[in-house]
């Protein structure tokens, strides 16, 4: 015998399918977390996001036609809706945070991590692969910021709302983005030596920071031309010999009385028109040196 269907069973049906998301239009948010999606649904032109987060599902409307819109408006939603569970469960995370400190073993440590990242650093500086001014840059940003905020931590316990909420204590101090990016990328050289030494199976995202763009000013023709005369005219001073104090060297700078070498007007018209810069140079003249040395012994 035929089952019979009511009659009402096709029109309800198609009423509930327009809340359902079209699975084809279902996206994720470069570097946020997968539970953050945005999707469109058949009873609305606005583009929805949704997020899975302590057991429950939030969704809303972004209220946006374009895709690109809807995705700044779920990253707003994201980050709205991490300080609104972070400050109802404050209470909470401070007594994990205490209870992890306690059964965290000592090698899980971020700082522990660091510090033996931190020596790794330190073998690359001895072998000249890295200067000694970003050694010292790095060493500092670690135990001046991240260590008090993070150095107690389980690494392999950290995610990405920890590192998120990092960058927001940042962003209250004031700091640059390019600080913070900075800061970031010594988190993420800490990762990536415990994901080498087998301590992490991933490296969580991170959050993604937009740096603004600030070139430097150029020279103009005639500030070109005085540059280049002011060089040669400094170069036909007289200079009695000496001695070296700090009246006329401060760092190995010629001062204004001391003569400068005949060579320093053709080098600023080879960085003006190659668009080097001082520290280029310095490597390019270091790189010449070493393979032209043996040229020169051999030929005496």
């Amino acid at each position: 015998m035929q089952a019979l269907n009511p009659a009402n069973d096709d029109s309800y049906a198609l009423r509930q399918a327009r809340s359902l998301p079209v699975l084809s239009s279902m996206s994720a948010i470069h570097g946020y977390p997968g539970k953050l999606k945005i999707y469109r649904i058949r009873g609305s032109r606005f583009w929805q996001v949704r997020c899975f987060m302590e057991g429950k599902m939030y969704v809303r409307s972004t209220k946006a036609l374009e895709k690109r819109q809807a995705t700044e408006v779920a990253k707003q939603f994201y980050e709205g809706l991490l300080i609104r569970l972070r400050s109802k469960g404050d209470s909470e995370v401070a007594l994990l945070d205490r209870r992890q400190v306690k059964e965290t073993p000592q090698k899980y440590m971020f700082k522990a991590i660091a510090d033996k990242a931190l020596e790794g650093e330190r073998s690359r500086m001895m072998r000249g692969e890295l200067t000694l001014q970003s050694f010292n840059a790095l060493r500092n940003r670690l135990t001046r910021q991240i260590y008090p905020a993070l150095g107690e931590r389980d690494l392999r316990a950290l995610t990405y709302e920890d590192i998120l909420l990092f960058v927001d204590s940042r962003r209250e101090q004031h700091a640059s983005p390019i600080t913070i990016s900075q800061y970031l990328q010594s988190i993420r050289m800490v990762f990536k030596y415990a994901l080498m030494n087998s301590m992490l199976d991933h490296i969580p995202p991170f959050p993604k920071i937009r740096l603004s763009s600030q070139p430097r000013g150029g020279f103009n023709v005639q500030e070109y031309r005085a540059l280049l005369r002011s060089a040669k005219r400094l170069a036909k001073l007289d200079e009695h010999a000496k001695p070296v104090t700090h009246r006329n060297r401060a760092g190995g700078i010629y001062a204004r009385s001391a003569a400068v070498p005949n060579e320093m007007a053709w080098v600023i018209g080879f960085m003006v028109n190659s668009f080097l810069r001082p520290t280029d140079l310095k490597y390019i003249s270091t790189s010449m040196w070493k393979s032209c040395a043996p040229i020169i012994y051999i030929c005496g």
